[in-house]
């Protein structure tokens, strides 16, 4: 097992700290990101919540925090549940291998 976050990490985090951990493999990419994995989670800071996204390119040896998915449109934060998709296939303008997080 990985340690990939910890509440150390991010000013402000709370207790529960992180949880429902979801991760990713990537696969439908054609230029190099294949093999890559992805992981986020659910949390919990004394803020607005948003869903972080760490990344490993040597098969999960090593993690690095790239992003964070935010709320955009009601300032509510994202709070539950996150998953990650990758697209097999071209979707509208979105290419294969896009990834999506989505959560309740």
């Amino acid at each position: 097992m990985v340690t990939i976050a910890s509440k150390n990490l991010f000013h402000g985090t709370r207790q529960p700290d992180f949880m429902y951990g979801r991760g990713l493999f990537l696969h439908h990419w054609s230029d190099g990101y294949n093999g890559r994995l992805y992981a986020t989670a659910e949390h919990y800071v004394t803020g607005t919540p948003s869903f972080p996204i760490f990344e490993s390119q040597d098969n999960g040896r090593s993690w690095q925090h790239i992003s964070n998915v935010v709320d955009t449109q009601n300032g509510w934060g994202m709070r539950y549940q996150p998953n990650l998709y990758e697209l097999p296939e071209k979707i509208g303008t979105m290419p294969a291998g896009t990834l999506i997080c989505a959560g309740n």
